[in-house]
């Protein structure tokens, strides 16, 4: 797979570093060409480098790391990137409108398939092996609309042992981001890169009626926001 990294921060150079790795094939894209050449230069994978249009240009799949910059400003005519499968993994303060980045971003690139992933990710836990991060049961937490650049990004989180939670729309990516500042602040509190969020599903009590049935709706996977916010009324 042909993957272009939009900016050689952290994050952006580890997962395409990462990925390079697993077999595909990545160019990194800077606003400095040589930050680009040094990260690709890092890979004994198949590595290009160039500017960043270049870079959201290569394939049909970029990662996009430049947060709260308007697309345009960033690659030029956004045309280009219709139908292109775009992950977000932009964090950042809580927008007055109550949205999400994954949205603004969407509405930034009419025409690409964004998904949210990676944002609860920290730098740190992309060096550990493939084999490493399946034993320690590092997540990622998905959100998109397109289902088929939902199982493609799925499928790109596996190959790095990441196992991705589908966590809905795109209108569902505020949540994803919340999650994302509540880790964060557990660790700069702890000085603890290597936490990890999780979801975990338990097996049933031994008397599921001792306590009674739950009352209400009870949220499926794929409901959305207010089905969560009744339950979570019903829970109190």
């Amino acid at each position: 797979m042909r993957i272009g990294v939009v900016g050689t921060g952290n994050m952006g150079r580890g997962l395409g570093l990462r990925w390079a790795a697993a077999g595909h094939e990545i160019c990194f894209g800077a606003r400095r060409p040589e930050a680009a050449e040094a990260t690709a230069a890092l890979s004994t994978g198949v590595c290009t480098a160039g500017t960043l249009a270049q870079a959201a240009r290569f394939g049909p799949v970029v990662l996009w790391t430049v947060p709260d910059v308007a697309p345009g400003n960033v690659v030029g005519d956004v045309g280009d990137l219709v139908g292109r499968v775009v992950i977000d993994l932009t964090n950042g303060p809580t927008l007055p409108d109550g949205g999400s980045r994954a949205q603004m971003l969407q509405a930034g690139l009419p025409g690409s398939r964004v998904v949210k992933a990676f944002n609860t990710s920290s730098f740190e836990s992309l060096r550990l092996s493939r084999t490493e991060a399946q034993a320690q049961g590092v997540q990622t937490l998905l959100a998109g609309d397109d289902p088929a650049a939902l199982r493609l990004v799925a499928s790109l989180s596996r190959d790095l042992g990441i196992d991705p939670i589908p966590c809905g729309g795109l209108a569902d990516a505020a949540d994803v981001e919340g999650a994302a500042r509540m880790l964060i602040g557990r660790i700069v509190e702890r000085d603890a890169f290597l936490l990890r969020l999780a979801i975990t599903s338990l097996q049933p009590a031994a008397q599921p009626a001792r306590l009674g049935d739950r009352t209400g709706v009870s949220p499926g996977p794929h409901q959305r926001r207010g089905h969560v916010q009744r339950a979570a009324r019903d829970h109190t």
